[in-house]
Order: structure tokens, then C-alpha cells, then sequence
């Protein structure tokens, strides 16, 4: 079938003037229907106009005693729910993942709590309490403790100082061996 440039334009100006008539006779109060549940004027918009478009592709599909405006509010209806459905789906799951990163945290926070690692048995070229060293490069040997299983050492820092109080205020103004990572 075949139909003339002109008829076909006028085609397409009638069913541009249709879809703005509705679209215009609709907008606020099926908007306003959706806000009314969504509490987002965008939202409403969009279910709004998603609606429309749903409606527009179909006409042709429907019966020809179809209510245009029933039709149009059914579809904002159906996309409302189906929006709020999705966010309790989306909040239920944020919810989950709140609680199973309180429990995470909840367990860091008892473990180190619990942890008490210990070093034990520090010596100094195999002696527990040296006075003095000829050595120049002296070896040092411990070993950790720790209630917690699998806890491990992943660095270590020796300091030596001529008094307990400079080691307790963390000066070493005899030797510093800086932070060694084992890791």
C-alpha cells in the first residue's frame, strides 16, 4: 500500500497532536497518582512517561473500546508497583549487607579484643640478658605468643637504648633498627 507524501505527513501531524492532547490531559493528575506513592517527583514523571510510551506503541494492538485514559493509569499503576517492589528488594538487600558488615566488624572488634601476643625468650647472641656485646653486628632470637590462632608476626623493629626509660619513650640513642617487614 502505498500512501502519498502528504497524506503521510498529515498522518503523522494528527497522531502527534493526539499523543500531545493525552499526554498533556494526563500528565498532572496520573503524575501526581504515582508521586503520591513514589515521593519523587521524577520518579512520578518517569513512570509517567513510561506509561505513555507503553500506551502510544500499543494502541494500534488494543480494542477499539479500549479507554485510552484507564489504559494509561493502569500502566502508571503497574510501573509504580513495579518501582516500589524493586526498592524493597534494593532496601532489604542494603539491610543484609548492613548486618553482614556489623557482624564482620563486630568479630574484628572481639578478636582484638582477645589478641594479646607476647614475645617471649629475647635473646641477644643466644644470652637472655647480656651486659655487654664484642660483637659488632649482634644476632637476636624471639619468639611470639599469641591466644589467637593464626596470628602471626609481620614485622618487627629492634631498639636499643642505655636506659628502660628511653626504650619505654621509644628514643633508641644506641641503635635503631628500623621497621623490617616480613611480609
Amino acid at each position: 500500500m502505498y500512501l502519498c507524501p502528504q497524506i503521510m505527513d498529515e498522518k503523522v501531524k494528527k497522531e502527534r497532536e493526539d499523543f500531545t492532547t493525552l499526554f498533556e490531559r494526563c500528565r498532572k493528575p496520573f503524575t501526581q497518582f504515582a508521586y503520591s506513592y513514589m515521593r519523587d517527583w521524577e520518579v512520578a514523571e518517569d513512570i509517567f512517561s513510561e506509561a505513555m510510551v507503553q500506551y502510544w506503541m500499543k494502541r494500534d494492538e488494543l480494542d477499539v473500546d479500549t479507554n485510552p485514559r484507564a489504559y494509561i493509569l493502569t500502566l502508571v499503576k503497574h510501573l509504580s508497583l513495579n518501582y516500589l517492589r524493586h526498592q524493597q528488594v534494593r532496601i532489604t538487600e542494603e539491610e543484609e549487607l548492613f548486618q553482614s558488615a556489623e557482624r564482620e566488624l563486630a568479630f574484628r572488634i572481639r578478636t582484638l579484643q582477645d589478641c594479646d601476643p607476647r614475645v617471649e625468650k629475647l635473646l641477644c647472641e643466644g644470652l637472655e640478658n647480656p651486659m655487654g656485646m664484642a660483637t659488632v653486628e649482634p644476632r637476636f632470637s624471639w619468639q611470639m605468643r599469641s591466644d589467637m590462632q593464626a596470628d602471626r608476626q609481620t614485622a618487627y623493629q629492634i631498639l636499643v637504648a642505655s636506659t628502660e626509660q628511653d626504650l619505654k619513650e621509644g628514643e633508641a640513642d644506641l641503635w635503631d633498627s628500623g621497621k623490617i617487614d616480613l611480609v
